[in-house]
């Protein structure tokens, strides 16, 4: 991962090991690693003492990606955690972070803000 997000591995490498993945597919163990990798190449929210399940809702964006909109209340009205962290990454479409910022949520770029709110949201009696 650390090579693909500082540019050290060229596009085609990337490609060519894509190529191989469709053609050939991954097997359990080699998806679990990608996975963790994956996950280990940003930032983190730990959010392991609030109690129930928490779930992320990833979208590969397309124009006017309203799924993530409808589906993270839902699942938080079942009492699922889900912290929608969205980012403008997924070029012209913004991903679900460009619905939400003509909304009147507020936003901020560190995971404090972000933890403290969710905590809050889990007090009793809310």
């Amino acid at each position: 991962m650390a090579g693909l997000t500082d540019g050290t591995i060229p596009d085609y490498q990337l490609a060519a090991f894509l190529m191989a993945v469709t053609l050939v597919g991954m097997t359990e163990q080699e998806t679990l690693a990608l996975t963790e990798e994956m996950l280990h190449s940003g930032s983190v929210l730990d959010l392991s003492d609030l109690p129930g399940e928490k779930v992320d809702k990833h979208s590969t964006g397309g124009v006017g990606d309203k799924t993530s909109l409808i589906i993270a209340p839902l699942a938080a009205a079942a009492g699922v955690i889900v912290p929608m962290i969205s980012g403008r990454g997924l070029a012209h479409s913004g991903g679900t972070a460009r619905p939400v910022a003509r909304s009147s949520v507020k936003r901020k770029r560190s995971h404090r803000p972000i933890e403290s709110c969710m905590r809050f949201a889990m007090l009793p009696g809310r």
